[in-house]
């Protein structure tokens, strides 16, 4: 998967992949963090400043993750909702 700025028609980043389609993919309000959500059920918190993988964890339904989006609590801790 690449992330294009299609204002500059530059490519900002380029995963290697998870091995299984991707079917939706959301940025954070933490700079350079995006969640990609997979057919598979798994989503993937990536830092593409720095090319790594903060987190991976399997949807607790199985199947396909169709939407994610991030918001903050109180505590100004990030969290992921999956719909």
């Amino acid at each position: 998967m690449q992330l294009w700025n299609i204002s500059t028609k530059k490519k900002i980043f380029e995963f290697k992949g998870w091995n299984s389609p991707i079917s939706c993919c959301v940025s954070s309000p933490a700079l350079d963090v995006v969640a990609i959500g997979c057919t598979d059920g798994r989503i993937h918190v990536h830092n593409i400043r720095y090319d790594e993988e903060l987190v991976t964890f399997t949807h607790s339904t199985r199947g396909s993750v169709t939407s994610l989006s991030f918001s903050t609590g109180r505590s100004r801790k990030l969290y992921i909702k999956i719909h």
